[in-house]
């Protein structure tokens, strides 16, 4: 997490007030409010009272409860640790609080004017609707108004500390305590983001006798001049007001989400129980049984993830549900990103779980809503895609998609910008399906070499019918159902190949090629080579009987800056020259499988710097920069894998079977029937489908006969 990327600013105080918040019809009870009190603060913690007793003596904001949050300690841990995941080392160091330092949470009974024992109460992630900061020092202002080339000639305005800016062009001031206040604003956003199901958040910053107005959503984060709330109090008292007045999607709650009654969160608590149940293999018991990691994250228990109930429909059908869900158990709603969040949630009609995917996809004219991608998909007749059950985009309560506003107002008016960001517009998307499992479940090798078989069809199938690449395949996106059948999902990244967008995709699982060369884009014969990286990521974690370091290093702690991106390009290199397969796994088809893809690969990737030699003598090699391009030439390659699997399983199952007739012919009838009849029972108790197990078996019925001999 960058506390300083981002934020854009800074907008005219009244103008945020005009974009961002609908006039209030009713009179303002007391337009003129006297907030000099504040000013005369000596801690930031006089002053978060000073400020709740004023606005509850104003009435301004009738609706609303303003209280001091505080967390329980092990609320306070888990909350710590979340937010750290996103932060720099150096940004650890900060301890910075992930509430704010006042909240408003709705109320709906008459307020009563508070006193100080009631200003505490636990933080309410449920029903806080707004997010306040106080600092008394200016030299606590995160934020200058004028560039940094205009600091040295413009007479400052007297609310701005002094001091410097971080030198990059931004308003950004680069102080240590400048720094913490920044930190403040994003972490307590970051909080209600992920706990939340809202489009945007306000938050007032306090600083000396100044105020700032800030809106976050999932562009950015735009922050408004600060003024002077003693010369001009109506500009403040004018935000609160309009606030009150707004309704919950206004303030930028998702309308479609509600908090879950006390049945329906016990019918999801439930659900979640017996699903991870089902899960689980006993302790003494060698069985593997496909689950979902971390599905026991979807109940919470910090007690800081509301139940919400979330009303879902299809956009080509018309249906719709209702979805109760906790908390993710994988992604959160990072700011400034797309903000994926996984979620089992419990589909009230049909009374199962199922899979709900939360996101923000770009608003860009070159990418399509996944939700359509699907629908084309399955116009097409593409095999081992999922099936939708609802999605499409989030609607406002005006029938429009939700999408992002900061970039927006940046990009039709920035004649106030003090930066050269771009912020990337996003718009809300949810797609309902039945629930998959990660690709290292599957039950052995063949069953590995079959779903990445029937990932290249749908790849190929894809292409030929639609013209659109996945662009992203990766272990997380070739998965498994419940019958253990290929499911390539996530699509979100979807397109024909287009010079303009450059390479994309997750970078373990990135082509050599895509890697390597900055101006490469993704093609058809990327897709197909990150399939053969996820082949052999799958068989390391899952079937290789050691890991050389050279393997494990291809898809371990490397991440997408360009100098990690060319050093994994030369260790994918190198791997498909040997180190790959001398892992020798127990399964013979599948080492040769993975051999002759690698070897395959290594001459495409040569060829692509020298030539492949032509003709019909002894030197000519097979021309990988034509074959490479064809899924149907590495279909053959895993076919023929396949085959070697069946070939070996019925060798074993001949070889018990003759070892068995064998030990049978050598045993009197009479007194052994029994002992025979069990025997022959064990046999048929093994898995047809494991030639390990029969290949076990046989050995052990061939050393008791060389016993008895």
């Amino acid at each position: 997490m960058s506390f300083q990327h981002g934020f854009v600013g800074t907008i005219p105080p009244q103008e945020f007030l005009e974009t961002f918040m609908k006039p209030a019809t009713a009179l303002m009870p007391a337009p003129h409010i006297d907030f000099s009190r504040l000013y005369s603060c000596e801690t930031n913690e006089d002053a978060r009272e000073i400020l709740i007793h004023i606005l509850d003596d104003s009435q301004l904001c009738p609706s609303l409860k303003f209280y001091l949050p505080k967390l329980k300690k092990r609320q306070a841990e888990i909350l710590r640790a979340e937010i750290e995941e996103d932060m720099a080392e150096d940004e650890r160091e900060l301890h910075i609080s992930c509430h704010p330092a006042v909240a408003a949470r709705k109320q709906k009974l008459a307020r009563r004017k508070s006193t100080r024992k009631d200003l505490y109460e636990y933080y309410s992630f449920s029903n806080t609707v707004l997010a306040l900061d106080t600092a008394v020092r200016q030299d606590e202002d995160p934020f200058v108004d004028c560039k940094v080339s205009d600091i040295a000639t413009t007479s400052v305005s007297p609310l701005h500390p002094a001091g410097s800016t971080n030198g990059e062009g931004v308003f950004d001031i680069a102080t240590v305590e400048g720094h913490i206040a920044r930190a403040r604003l994003l972490t307590s956003a970051q909080a209600l983001f992920s706990r939340q199901h809202r489009s945007r958040l306000f938050e007032l910053l306090f600083v000396s006798k100044g105020v700032r107005f800030v809106l976050f959503d999932q562009s950015g984060a735009i922050v408004s001049q600060r003024f002077d709330y003693l010369k001009t109090p109506d500009t403040l008292a004018d935000f609160f007001w309009r606030f009150s007045h707004m309704n919950d999607a206004a303030r930028g709650m998702d309308p479609a989400a509600v908090l879950a009654t006390q049945q329906e969160a016990r019918l999801f608590t439930e659900a979640i129980h017996d699903f991870v149940s089902a899960c689980q293999v006993p302790g003494n018991s060698e069985e593997r049984r496909r689950s979902l990691p971390n599905a026991e994250h979807s109940l919470d228990s910090s007690n800081t993830y509301p139940v919400w109930a979330i009303q879902v429909s299809g956009s080509v059908t018309g249906t719709s549900t209702k979805l109760v869900t906790q908390k993710p158990f994988a992604g959160h709603a990072t700011l400034f990103s797309r903000g994926t969040r996984a979620y089992l949630a419990y589909d009230v009609n049909e009374q199962q779980l199922v899979f709900l995917k939360d996101s923000w996809r770009a608003s860009s004219s070159h990418t399509r809503p996944e939700f359509d991608i699907y629908q084309d998909l399955q116009s097409g007749g593409v095999p081992f895609v999922p099936d939708v059950m609802y999605g499409g985009d989030v609607l406002d309560p005006d029938g429009r998609p939700q999408r992002t506003v900061v970039d927006v107002v940046l990009a039709r008016n920035a004649s106030w910008s003090l930066t050269d960001t771009q912020l990337h517009g996003k718009i809300h998307h949810r797609i309902v399906q039945e629930i998959f499992y990660p690709l290292d479940f599957v039950s052995d090798e063949r069953e590995l070499i079959q779903v990445i078989h029937d990932a290249i069809l749908a790849i190929d199938k894809t292409y030929q019918t639609l013209g659109v690449l996945h662009r992203d395949i990766s272990s997380a996106n070739v998965m498994l159902d419940a019958r253990g059948q290929c499911v390539l999902s996530d699509w979100d990244h979807a397109g024909p190949p287009d010079p303009d967008e450059g390479a994309m995709g997750t970078t373990q699982f990135m082509s050599v090629r895509l890697l390597h060369d900055d101006s490469a884009y993704n093609e058809l014969v990327d897709d197909l080579q990150s399939a053969f990286w996820v082949l052999n990521f799958v068989a390391i974690v899952r079937f290789a009987q050691h890991h050389n370091n050279l393997a494990r290093g291809l898809f371990e702690g490397c991440g997408p800056e360009p100098s990690n991106r060319t050093a994994l390009a030369t260790a994918k290199f190198l791997g498909m020259c040997g180190s790959l397969y001398e892992d020798r796994y127990r399964s013979a088809p599948l080492t040769a499988l993975i051999r002759d893809l690698a070897e395959s690969w290594t001459r495409f990737e040569e060829q692509q710097i020298v030539p492949p030699k032509t003709g019909t003598g002894e030197e000519a090699e097979p021309n990988m920069l034509e074959l490479a391009p064809q899924p149907q030439y590495w279909l053959e390659k895993f076919a023929k894998a396949l085959r070697e699997c069946d070939a070996e399983k019925e060798a074993a199952r001949s070889a018990l079977e003759a070892t068995e007739a064998a030990a049978a012919a050598e045993t009197p009838e009479e007194p052994h029937v029994a002992r025979a009849g069990t025997k022959r029972k064990a046999a048929e108790d093994v898995p047809a489908d494991d030639e390990r197990c029969l290949v076990r078996r046989s050995k052990r019925l061939r050393a008791q006969r060389q016993r008895k001999l």
